[in-house]
This record gives C-alpha cells, structure tokens and sequence, in this order.
C-alpha cells in the first residue's frame, strides 16, 4: 500500500557537478569549464606523522592526503565551501584555522593551506616519599592520575617514571590515601614536560597514630543464664557491662595491639576459647571480637502434677467440679478439663475430687494418690459418670416465608406454657405430658395455614422427641424471565458485543429475554439509553410473539426484542441498560434478575471519498455510472461507513487494451487498473477511483473486477444486478482485504488467517449480520464479500468488518487532501511475472504522493550530467487476482521544471531484475512535435497515431478540463472524445511536453 508521505530526496556532491548547457534549434551545446581548487599540507618538526592525514570538503566523505603534499580537486561548484583536516597526530599541532573557508571563482584556482607542526614527546619522573610519626604507613600504596585520565597504583616510598608525555602543561594527582596520613603541599600538581627530556615531581606524605574502635559481641546459650550480665576489661581496666547476648562498642583506642576479656560470670556459666583475648585495632577500623557463653540450668526439686476430668452422660454439673490436694482447699475445674498444678514437691500427694452433681458419680477410686518427682509431671485421672434428669422438646417450623413468626403454643407438666415463634428446642423440661397448639399465620397480606404433626407428645428424662408445624400458603410461582444478553448492531456484531460501532450511523438493537421454563408470557422491555451527562433517552419494545424463548436464538428476528436505533443515539461513551417487565406485571420466582447493561464501543471512522471512472474498452460503450448511489448502496450497508462523498470522472477514460475474460497478464484487466492508479495520483486526488466498464461477457464467464490491495484504485463492471457486489468486493481490496476462502479464488491471493473453524469454515460470515437499511437478517452460512461465492448473496463477516474499520482509521488519506500541487514528475511501472516494467514518466503539476516505507524495489533518476538527482525505495501493491509476481506502483515526485530538464534516464530495479528508459540527447527538448501527430474523428472517437519510437506513450487530456482521457501508447490508439482540440502530454520515457492538435474531420 502506498499512503501518502513525505519527500526525502538526498543529495551526494562528490567534489563537482558537472554543469551543461543545453540550446534549442541549430545550436551547439557549449560545456562550462568549472573552477579547481588546490590543497596543500607542510609539516616540520621532529616525529612528523607518517601516515598522512585525511582531508573533507563540505563534510563530505573524506580522503587522504600525505603530510606535505598538494591535492587538486578538478571539479567544485562555484561558491564557499569549507575544507577540514582531520587523522593529526597527538604530538602534531595546526597552525591557523582548520576548517578554513574557501571561495571558488570560475575560471580560477583556488588554494586552502594547511601548516603542521610537530614535536618530540617527552618523560614524567613522580617520587612518592612517606615519613611516620608514631603511626603505620599506608600498606596498600597509593594511586597516580595523570590529566584525570585511569588512575595506576605507586607504592610508600617509591618512584614512578611516565614515558611518552606530550610536552606542554599536565596535571597530577595522588589519591588512595589513608585517613592517618596527610600530602605536605597541593594535591594535585600542576607540570610542564620538555620536549625531549625528564621532568621531575615529588609528593611528601607524613602519617601519625590513629584510634579505632572494638565491637564485643555476646551470645549466651544452654538452659540456665546469667541474670547480671557480664563486665567487660580492655587491657585489665573495667569499661563496663555488657548483657548475655548483646553488642558494645569501645571506641577512642589507640591504634595498636590490646587484650580484650569477660568477667562476672555466674558459677553455671563458662566462655569458650581464651579469656582475655588478643585484638589488633587499626586507625579508624573497627575490630571484632565475640565472646560463646554457655549457662547450664540448676538442677530441679519440684515436679508437675496434672489432674485431668473426664465427664460422660447428660445433665452434666454446669459449674464443674473441686480438685483438694493433701485435704487442703479446693480448686475449681471443669467437668471435661485438665488443671496442671506446678512447683509442686517432689512427694507422694493424694488429690480428691469433690463438689458432684447428686447425678455423677466417679468410677473407680476417690481420692487418688499420685508421686510427684523432681523435674517430672505426674498425671492422675477422674471419670464421672452423669444421668439424665429432665428432656427437651425440639419444635420445627415449616412453611413461612423469611421474618414472618409462628404462633405456637407448648404446655405441659407443673402449668408449663411456652410460645414458639420459630424453630427451636425446648430445653430441661420435666418428664410428662406436652401439648402443642398452633394458630394461622397472616404476612404481608398472604394467609398461611397451621398443621401440627403430633399435637400431644411425652417427654422423657435424656429424651429429645420433634414435633414439626407446617404452614401452607399459597403456590408460589417458578417462572423466572431475565436478559441473556443484547447487542446493537449496524452490520455485522458477535454475541459479545466485540465489534465497534460507527459513530453517527444507524443500528439495530436486539434484545435476548429468556425464560427458565414454558410460558406464554410477552413481557415488555424498557431500554434507557446513556450518555455521559446528556439526558437518558427511553424506549419500551413489546414482546414479538405469544410466549418468551428458553434460550437465545440468534437465528429469528422473532426470538429477540429488537429496536431501530437512530443514528444521533450511537456516539462515544453510549450504554445501554434493558429491563425485562419493568413494571412487575408478571409474577416471577426471581424478580431481581431482570436487567441488562452494556457499555458500547463506538469509533468515529473518516469520511470515504468515492469517484467513479466510466471507461470506455474496446467497442463497447462507456461504463454506466448514471446511478453512482446505488453502485456504493450495497458497500455502504455492508461496510464500516458512515460519511460517504461520491462523484464521476465528468470526462471518463477509454482503456488502451480490451477486457478479455480470463484476466490474464496478456489482456487489458491489469493494464487498466495500473492505468486508473497512474490517473489517480496524476490528478493528485484523495479519492478511491473506481473505473466502470461495461462487459460483453457476463459473470460466469470471466472476471467482472480488479482493485489493488491497500491501494485506492479499482475497476469493475457496470451489470445492474451485480455491479454493487462487485463494488462492496473491490473496495475490500482497497482497504487491505485478501480474498476470504470461499469459491476458488486464485493461488496466493486467500487470506490465510481468515476464521477457519466452527461457523467461520469455507469463508462463510460465522456471526449473524444485518441489513439496516432492508431491515433483513443474514444467516451465519452466508459466504463473506471478500470471496467467490456469490450464492446466496454475500455479507460482511466480523472479521473483515474489523479489519476494514482498523485500515481506514490509518490510512485516512488526509495527507493527500493537505498536499499544494506543485511541479512533480508521474514514476510508474509494473511488475509482470516477476520482469518490471517501467512505464514512460509525465511532469505534471499535481499532489506529490510518495511511498510511505522503503522497500525491495527502488527507481532513480540521473541527470544528462550523470548526477543523481532522486531515489526511492519501496514496495509494490499487489493486484489482486492476479499472479503473486505481478504488482504496481505510482509516485508524484515533487521536481521543478528546472531539475526536470536536467533528466537524462530513469532506472527501476528489484528482486528479479531491472528496467530504466533513457531519451537521447538529441532528443531532449528537440522542439514541436504536433506536426508529427494525426488526430482524426471517427465517429464518437479520436484516433491518435505517432511515432512511438520516439515518444512511447500519449497522457491525453480534455482541453477544456484538463482531466486524463486515456494514456496512448504503441504510436496509433482511439479516445472517446466529442472534443475538437486536445491537449497532449507527450513522454520520450523520461520527460514530457504538452502540445495542443487539433482534430481532423477529413
């Protein structure tokens, strides 16, 4: 595809353009003898660098040049430039400007000077000495930078020698000091190195006794541990306490060796390892020294004694029990409980258990004897045993609906009387006669009948019997209706709401209300539409049969409730929130289900700017394009559109080949198509243009259309039936559409990643479309546009509807609409099985239009002089239906008429070869050429006859309008024209020059 972009032309002067003056008529053509400019180099001194150095004009490429040598540049443009030295030595200095600045004269010679001066490199010689007063010298050396370049290291009292220092002034620094020493004096040092020779520097670094610090760390482990913590000794002084596993700080200590130790330890706690310990302390570090302790645990005299409860049976004792041990107090537990008593003697204890419910009673021995020894845990155990003394009565309440109470009445034994409201157990109730009792229920308005399951029953003591009051009200309902789901569509849309919407355009809105069982329900449903602030608008649908559908079907307009959607409604930010019997007329199961919200995605598309081409093939009229509306009706149906300018090519445009049926590369299909692209872009238009012909063969027959891929330029037939298909096909192309795999489109020319499963498969549709306009539903089976199948009438899938939406937002084609026509130069050619053919090039004023990426073809324009003038890189656009090696391109280059008549050959090449067309010389501008063309009327047409050796090709024109007719080629071709006059753009192949003849009606 070739959207339009921006010129970039790139200009190589090497040294000189060669200037040629070109005369009309008679005159010799006289050359311009061009300016020199000379360069010279002279270099003195000692080390002279042998390899030379490079010099550059204008910061061209550079060039080498010895170091003392002259250099003349035979052809330069008149004018200033300026000349650099470069690739100078280190020890070698320029004497003067560099670059300089020259002046070039025609007709004299120009010198740029250069004068070089180098000199010998000389020795650095840096003595480091260090003196200590009472403290260590700096161990690890120090480190030399040398004009702040990678620092090298130097040692205490030591000499380093730099050799191969430029002379001139440097700079020296001394780092990697130690915090105890100081450099006597500035650092760093300022030097100037002779040429030749050794120059001296020294540092004086004096270094004094430093402190430091100590870090005594305590770790303390083992059962047992030393309350008062330790104290700690530096050199046998106390310096304080120290905890059993903690860290101190000794700072302040001279530099130097000492002896660091613990004391205070408790008697069941030891250190391991020596005591005091040696420690090295060096100025401003900090040494480490850590100190294991280990505490062992005093041996016990107490033990542990657990008492343990155990209580089975009902009516258990609800405040527990009493533990005594050895006849004293009693302590409380409970009746399944465990109580550890500790720092218990290590004797022989007897323990009771006392305070039993008359109910319980202990099984086995009471009290128990248990020996307690040191360090241990004795364990004695107690199992009550308990019976029952009352029972309980369960009430089960059925029926009611949520917060409404029960009316039931319990009584029994000693004028018992109890009122249940709900579920619930009735607890210690003394053994006897119960009799239950239950009145009706009235809740929000609905009466709900009592029914007892066992009005009298006997409880027992331990006994639970249930007695179950059920009410009964009325039937509740089981129909439930709810929103399966909703979707607005313009043409194509998937259940999901997955495919955007056009901004300002028509849709349609279906609803999907399903129900949870048969019915004969037809509930309305209420749509609120929302947008941002705007005001809500609302519509109700009524139901579209005599019952709601269990499930969703897509597949009948019948099954859904559908809503026409004006197209002000579908802009950025809609929702649509639906409710399905809004007003509760239905009863249902469920009534909080009954809404739907979905926020839609709507995208503004461009405006699509259509100009239909009638052409003229053959003997068969011009294309009909007296109805254009209807030619786009069935593509703007279809199509992401919304905005749609149409008009006609007022003059049309007569073929220069036949259409024949097969659409091979022998045939006018390609030609024609190539030729509408080259009208195209030589009108500077930002249009589609879409040529319409008419056909003496009919669709089973051959090819009704061509178009290229992601190009705006396509062809079709004019048949009423099928034009608009035709139309809604092409224009796919041109928006970036390959063929969808339905029929047998040609080999290479299918999309390959078009859905190929479920209802996608053989290119059908596989989501439900529809006509807005026709208000018709198009099955999922229906084939899509963009293949062969034509039967039944195809749709748009909502893969190609995306795609088509995703092309149009980029390529808009509003850098086009922008451009200012200026001078330019028509480039065009094709590709025919793999051979390019590069078709002859027009100076036109129009729209520049250049490709947008570069790409495996490229053509150049060289001057009569041998000078480049232009180059482009890009690719091809591929015709669909058409064989892969097949292809077309057309740029308007932007180029003033001045730089056009310096063109001498035009060159394309590409992957499989090369074309380029050249006029000669002689030819160029040669003079009139009208007297060598015949135009004559024939009838409704012009014949055309010339020389095609000399000029290949004819951009025929309307005198009046200035619109193309027909490119001419081959020396003889017939125009469908009424006019008397025609303008003609004659091309030798590389230029062009408009002549006017008139027609002969002899």
């Amino acid at each position: 595809m070739f959207p339009v972009g921006r010129l970039h032309l790139r200009h190589l002067i090497l040294w000189a353009v060669p200037l040629v003056g070109l005369a009309c008529g008679g005159d010799a053509i006289t050359d311009v003898v061009l300016p020199l400019l000379t360069i010279t180099t002279a270099t003195n001194g000692a080390e002279i660098d042998s390899d030379g150095y490079s010099i550059s004009i204008d910061g061209q490429a550079a060039q080498a040049i010895g170091p003392n040598t002259s250099l003349t540049i035979n052809q330069i443009a008149a004018g200033q430039h300026t000349v650099e030295l470069s690739g100078i030595a280190g020890n070698c200095v320029v004497g003067g400007s560099n670059p300089q600045t020259v002046s070039v004269v025609s007709g004299e010679t120009v010198t740029s000077a250069f004068e070089i001066t180098c000199s010998s490199e000389g020795a650095l010689q840096i003595v480091i000495t260090t003196s200590a007063a009472g403290g260590e010298m700096d161990p690890d050396g120090y480190a030399l930078s040398l004009d702040g370049q990678a620092a090298q290291p130097i040692g205490a009292n030591a000499t380093l020698t730099l050799e191969g220092i430029a002379p001139g002034p440097h700079t020296v620094a001394l780092s990697g000091i130690a915090v105890n020493c100081g450099v006597a004096g500035q650092n760093p040092q300022s030097v100037s190195v002779l040429s030749g020779s050794t120059t001296s520097l020294s540092f004086e670094i004096t270094c004094s006794p430093g402190t430091g610090s100590v870090q005594v760390v305590t770790t303390t482990t083992g059962e047992g541990t030393d309350p008062d913590g330790f104290a700690l000794l530096l050199d046998g002084t106390d310096r304080g306490a120290i905890g059993v596993s903690a860290t101190s700080s000794l700072t302040e200590i001279t530099a130097g060796p000492h002896s660091i130790g613990l004391t205070g330890l408790a008697g069941n706690c030891q250190i391991s390892g020596p005591n005091p310990r040696a420690v090295s302390v060096t100025a401003g570090g900090t040494a480490q020294v850590s100190f294991a302790v280990s505490c062992a645990a005093p041996a016990p005299t107490t033990g542990d004694l657990k008492i343990v409860t155990v209580t089975t049976g009902p009516s258990q004792d609800a405040n527990g029990y009493l533990i005594s041990v050895d006849g004293g107090p009693g302590q409380p537990i409970g009746t399944s409980a465990t109580v550890t008593l500790s720092n218990v003697t290590a004797v022989l204890h007897t323990i009771e258990l006392q305070g039993l419910a008359p109910n319980c009673g202990v099984t086995g021995d009471n009290p128990l004897g248990a020996a307690v020894g040191a360090g241990e845990t004795a364990r004695v155990t107690f199992a009550v045993t308990c019976v029952a003394t009352v029972g309980s009565l369960r009430i089960t309440v059925t029926g009611l609906p949520a917060g409404a109470a029960s009316a039931i009445t319990v009584s029994g034994p000693g004028s018992f009387s109890q009122a249940v409201t709900a579920t619930r157990t009735l607890s210690g109730l003394a053994p006897g006669a119960y009799t239950i009792s239950a009145s009706n229920v009235v809740s929000s308005g609905t009466t709900y009948t009592a029914s007892v399951s066992n009005p009298t029953v006997a409880v027992a003591a331990g006994a639970s019997p249930t007695v179950t009051v059920s009410y009964t009200g009325p039937t509740p309902p089981t129909l439930n209706l709810r929103i399966q789901d909703l979707y607005l569509t313009q043409s194509t849309q998937t259940l999901t709401s997955s495919v955007p919407l056009v901004s300002g355009r028509a849709g349609f809105l279906r609803v999907f209300v399903v129900a949870n069982e048969t019915n004969t329900a037809k509930p309305i449903v209420r749509v609120r539409f929302r947008n941002g602030s705007s005001p809500v608008i609302e519509r109700t649908i009524n139901a579209p049969g005599g019952s709601t559908p269990t499930a969703v079907q897509e597949g009948t307009l019948g099954s859904s409730w559908n809503l026409p959607v004006e197209a002000a409604l579908i802009r950025s930010g809609l929702s649509i929130e639906a409710t399905v019997d809004p007003t509760g007329a239905i009863a249902e199961s469920n009534e909080s289900d009954n809404g739907n919200t979905k926020a839609a995605t709507v995208r503004t598309v461009p405006t699509a700017r259509i100009r239909f081409v009638p052409v003229t093939q053959g003997s068969n009229p011009p294309g009909d394009v007296s109805n254009p509306a209807q030619l786009m009706a069935l593509a703007r149906r279809m199509h992401p559109l919304n905005a749609v300018e149409i008009d006609v090519h007022s003059t049309g445009f007569t073929a220069s080949a036949p259409l024949l049926p097969g659409g091979g590369t022998g045939d006018g299909w390609a030609q024609l198509v190539s030729d509408l692209d080259g009208l195209r872009v030589a009108e500077g238009s930002n249009q589609t243009y879409f040529g319409v012909v008419n056909l003496s063969y009919g669709l089973n027959a051959g090819l009704v259309g061509l178009a290229f891929q992601g190009v705006p330029t396509a062809v079709g037939w004019d048949d009423p039936g099928d034009a608009p298909r035709v139309v809604a096909h092409e224009l796919g192309h041109t928006w970036n559409r390959r063929h969808s795999p339905c029929g047998s489109p040609p080999a290479g020319t299918i999309d390959e990643v078009y859905p190929s499963t479920g209802a996608y498969s053989g290119g059908k549709i596989g989501v439900f479309g529809y006509d807005v306009t026709a208000g018709s539903l198009k099955a999922r089976s229906v084939p899509d546009i963009m293949g062969y199948c034509v039967e039944p009438s195809p749709w748009l899938s909502d893969y190609t509807y995306r795609a088509v939406m995703d092309f149009r937002h980029a390529n808009s084609g509003s850098a086009i609409a922008a451009a200012v026509a200026q001078p330019s130069l028509l480039i065009w050619g094709r590709i025919v099985n793999g051979r390019p053919l590069l078709e002859p090039a027009f100076e036109i004023i129009t729209r520049p239009s250049l490709p947008s990426r570069p790409g495996p073809y490229s053509v150049a324009a060289t001057g009569v002089d041998g000078s480049r003038l232009f180059a482009l890189s890009f690719d091809v656009a591929a015709i669909q239906d058409q064989p892969a090696s097949s292809g077309h391109f057309a740029f308007a280059v932007p180029l003033d008429q001045a730089r056009a008549g310096r063109i001498g050959s035009l060159r394309l090449e590409g992957p499989t070869g090369s074309a380029a067309s050249s006029a000669p010389l002689a030819q160029l501008r040669a003079g009139p050429i009208s007297q060598s063309i015949v135009a004559r009327r024939e009838g409704q047409n012009v014949s055309l006859k010339w020389n095609a050796a000399t000029h290949p090709m004819i951009m025929v024109r309307d005198p009046d309008t200035g619109e193309i007719l027909s490119f001419a080629r081959g020396g003889s071709a017939t125009i469908r024209t009424a006019k008397g006059v025609l303008d003609l753009d004659v091309s030798d192949g590389v230029r062009s020059q408009r002549v006017r003849v008139a027609i002969n009606r002899s």
